[in-house]
């Protein structure tokens, strides 16, 4: 196995640091899962397992620093440690190219790194009883937030009659976008999947318990490498099964890496990922005939003219400015140098998102 392989590419632009890193392609290590105090990881000449050191957890300046599925790791020389495993210390996680983070759960608003280093995220939602638009939004908005390209799964097609009114139904919703109808019951669109897989690309799986994320990850490996389990026949939900994420190498292809379901997703992004995910919103925003419109009933509103005229459903408006919302205050939280003025801002969206549901009630 080569550096290429494993999806190295030497560092530049803003991640370069002094002497280029000038890696000893023997110190350089891939981490494909992370467990408690070690992580396992693979590098040119095989597995590895990655212990932490006491000074590794010293040295932590934020959960985002923590090793994670994906990340690309300076170590030390090889031993055999007290399994009689290949073993090694993780020293130093290099910079990452791109990441999927969201606000760890808990009380504190802290970066919680899922996956680093992917180039696409498959969001995999169910065609029989999962859709839900509103949180297909957050999941791409983690995605263009972390450099990731965003491409929504629409599994189990072959449960329903019409599955294309469906997949219409988010295209028209979510604008740009890469929509893959699947069923690995038919076999039946794996393929679109498998064009994106290149050599030395790393793909990530997102989306909520029971959907067939892992259904497709063993597909796609060819053998039963993630525990699956059979939907419910009282909901025909699927029940969660994987715990926790892990990189794959497709044979012949790229790198996979599959997820837990999550349960809540809590949205780090900034501006411009918000204002990237709901371009046709910030489009009306701007034809808007007064700078200081409200959206309630100023004349000219683009808004109230595009929901009137079914362009622009009020759902999704109200999820703009829900994510908005929750988007600026995860990263005033998470970043103490945030300038305070932004409270403005956020006095603005709430004044906006209790018009908007004025507005709706005297309809």
């Amino acid at each position: 196995m080569n550096l290429r392989e494993i999806g190295w590419r030497p560092l530049s632009g803003e991640h370069q640091k002094k002497d280029d890193y000038k890696i000893d392609i023997k110190s350089l290590a891939r981490i494909t899962s992370v467990q408690r105090g070690q992580c396992k990881a693979i590098t040119i000449s095989g597995s590895i397992n990655l212990h932490l050191s006491g000074r590794f957890y010293y040295d932590l300046k934020s959960g985002a620093d923590k090793p994670a599925t994906g990340d690309f790791v300076l170590i030390s020389p090889p031993f055999i440690d007290e399994q009689g495993l290949n073993a090694a210390i993780l020293k130093e996680i290099l910079p990452r190219r791109s990441k999927i983070s969201r606000i760890a759960a808990g009380t504190e608003s802290l970066e919680q790194v899922l996956v680093a280093n992917v180039e696409n995220a498959f969001i995999v939602t169910s065609a029989n009883d999962d859709l839900n638009l509103n949180r297909l939004e957050r999941y791409i908005l983690l995605a263009k937030e972390g450099n990731v390209t965003p491409i929504v799964i629409l599994s189990k097609i072959d449960l329903i009659e019409d599955y294309n009114s469906t997949v219409n139904a988010i295209e028209d919703r979510l604008g740009d976008l890469d929509v893959f109808p699947i069923s690995t019951v038919l076999n039946s669109g794996l393929e679109q999947i498998e064009k994106k897989l290149l050599v030395g690309t790393t793909s990530v799986f997102l989306g909520s318990s029971g959907v067939g994320k892992s259904t497709i990850v063993n597909k796609l490996l060819g053998e039963d490498k993630q525990v699956t389990k059979e939907i419910r026949a009282i909901d025909s939900k699927g029940r969660h099964a994987t715990t926790a994420r892990e990189l794959f190498f497709v044979p012949g292809r790229g790198m996979i890496i599959d997820t837990a379901g999550l349960r809540e997703v809590q949205v780090l992004a900034t501006e411009d990922a918000v204002t990237s995910t709901f371009s046709n919103v910030v489009e009306l925003l701007n034809k808007c005939r007064f700078s200081d419109c409200a959206h309630e009933q100023e004349p000219g509103c683009a808004i109230n003219n595009a929901i009137r005229d079914g362009s622009l459903s009020a759902e999704e408006y109200q999820n703009y400015l829900k994510l908005q919302k929750e988007a600026d205050l995860a990263e005033r939280k998470v970043s103490k140098t945030k300038p305070l003025n932004s409270k403005e801002k956020w006095r603005t969206v709430n004044k906006n998102y209790r018009a908007r549901k004025k507005f709706e009630g005297r309809d």
